[in-house]
């Protein structure tokens, strides 16, 4: 999340395709957990 913050949204279908480019999920559920996971965060981090 710190090195891509500036790519990242509080869109989870944006945040799943950056996660598809930036790293090699093995599959498709984890991807979609991983996303989740990030635009929670990214949430969290926007109403801090």
């Amino acid at each position: 999340i710190e090195k891509y913050y500036t790519r990242l949204t509080l869109d989870f279908h944006t945040n799943k395709r950056i996660c598809e480019e930036v790293a090699i999920i093995p599959t498709k559920p984890l991807r979609n957990k991983i996303a989740g996971y990030v635009t929670h965060l990214m949430g969290r981090l926007r109403h801090s």
